[in-house]
């Protein structure tokens, strides 16, 4: 009996122990279908608080996603870090396929699909898209836990503190539209295929504010010249230029930049800030004024790509995507200029035949200036430029302008990052194309009209020589440039 006992007692301790050992196993199989623990270590040495007190942070509201390089995916889930410090660990459940060795891409504020995007910022230090990104390899598996080496966050741009002026005067600031001449800004960076998509940028405040902050990435690009369209407080629209320093931006870094705003006296009390390029019908499809077109402000003069667009091709049509305008598109019979949105901001306009005579003849310009200078680029394409109403002999002997029938060779880039107004001489549209490599025809609508011709302003130029005139001999239904102008 005894025997018999102890046998019964040895078959339920084996049973007991195949139960247990059965469990176990069972919980090992079955976590990597609930997900994979991870605690991934991480520091942070970003610029983002260093306007305040040189410090940077975590925070736990903040997203993190896992790129596995190994099988090409990023995680359906999301991290988060553990607390609000320089150092911390980004927790949660990983579902994904992960084995030992696997090197991830730890995506620090990308959205889901892996991207920076840097494309709508609220103007405000807290708001700036602080993204980053390390790489971790995957160091053991157990247990349902994955465990990784310490992610050392790498920056992924540069955060930027503006402060834009006019004169002594500092703007409250609503929004700021950030374009780049050589197309070098990223308005969002796929992190995980490392593909940038370069556009505008424009940054909008909820509270107008006299300082804007912006997270910024460039490809670095010497001098490459930077322009800011700026609307303040009372919805007055300024353009200002400035130069990218002569090695370009950095990632990582915190600038610290004034903007200087610059104006053109084109009546008795009325200043005028300039369009920072040509004016470009950028659709094929529609006519102007149709309420259903769009437009762009050239960034690129001499290119009949992306700037001077149409020239050199077919005769224009109403429809056409074009850098060229009749003057019924741009005035109506009245004498009074159309009014242009572009970038989302509505008011631009064409000056007067008289607006255009003060700017380049009698308005207020200090001593030993000249209200326009001919000049022309290494390539000998030639052009004016002008010099807003607070420069000065300083400015222009910097810049190495001279006044004289030549057309002097200059950096044009550095005269418009310090508020000159550049128009090229780049042609016109009669019955063909005029334009030649050598001789520079530069050809601007005025909204006034005689009979039944338009005033235009008109030069010539080449390497050797450049006359100036206002001519109200211009046929309306030639194509000539358009340079707008915003009250």
């Amino acid at each position: 009996m005894r025997k018999s006992i102890i046998n019964v007692f040895a078959m339920l301790l084996v049973a007991g122990f195949a139960f247990v050992s059965c469990s176990k196993e069972s919980s090992e199989i079955e976590s990597p279908s609930k997900g994979y623990k991870v605690s991934i270590p991480a520091n942070k040495n970003f610029s983002k608080a260093v306007a305040t007190d040189g410090t940077t942070t975590f925070k736990t509201t903040e997203n993190v996603y896992i790129y596995n390089t190994n099988t090409g995916n990023i995680d359906a889930t999301v991290l988060h870090p553990s607390v609000d410090a320089g150092s911390a660990n980004f927790e949660g459940t990983l579902v994904g396929t992960y084995s030992e060795g696997n090197t991830l891409k730890v995506l620090y504020n990308t959205n889901s699909l892996g991207v920076a995007d840097y494309s709508s910022q609220d103007g405000t230090l807290e708001g700036v898209i602080d993204a980053g990104v390390a790489s971790v390899d995957v160091t053991s598996i157990s247990g349902g836990t994955i465990t990784t080496e310490t992610a050392t966050i790498n920056n992924l741009q540069s955060i930027f503190k503006f402060t834009f002026k006019n004169g002594a005067t500092t703007l409250n600031v609503k929004s700021v539209t950030i374009t780049s001449g050589n197309n070098a800004l990223q308005a969002q960076y796929d992190v995980v295929t490392n593909t940038p998509t370069f556009a505008p940028i424009t940054v909008s405040l909820s509270t107008a504010s006299s300082t804007v902050y912006a997270a910024l990435r460039f490809t670095a690009t010497a001098n490459d010249p930077i322009t800011f369209l700026i609307t303040d407080e009372n919805d007055n629209v300024y353009v200002a230029n400035k130069n990218a320093p002569s090695s370009g931006f950095s990632i990582g870094k915190f600038y610290t930049s004034t903007i200087n705003i610059y104006c053109f006296t084109v009546s008795d009390g009325k200043v005028v800030t300039f369009s920072p390029g040509n004016l470009v019908k950028t659709d094929d499809t529609y006519t102007v004024g149709s309420g259903n077109e769009s437009y762009a402000f050239e960034t690129v003069p001499f290119n009949t790509n992306s700037g001077s667009l149409g020239y050199g091709g077919d005769a224009p049509i109403s429809t056409s995507a074009r850098g060229y305008f009749t003057w019924s598109e741009i005035a109506t019979e009245t004498n009074t200029p159309r009014s242009f949105t572009v970038n989302g901001i509505s008011g631009w306009r064409t000056l007067t035949q008289s607006e255009w005579d003060c700017l380049l003849r009698t308005r207020p310009i200090g001593t030993g200036m000249y209200r326009y200078y001919k000049v022309k680029n290494a390539d000998g394409q030639a052009g004016l430029v002008l010099p807003p109403d607070n420069a000065t002999t300083n400015d222009t002997n910097a810049l190495g302008l001279e006044a004289g029938s030549k057309a002097k060779l200059v950096d044009i880039n550095a005269c418009i990052s310090k508020g000159f107004v550049f128009l090229p001489g780049v042609g016109y549209y009669e019955n063909s194309w005029n334009r030649a490599i050598s001789d520079y025809w530069g050809y601007y609508w005025t909204c006034t009209m005689s009979a039944t011709s338009g005033y235009g302003n008109h030069f010539f130029s080449n390497p050797n020589n450049t006359s100036f005139s206002i001519t109200g001999n211009i046929r309306a239904s030639d194509y000539l440039s358009v340079r707008l102008v915003h009250d």
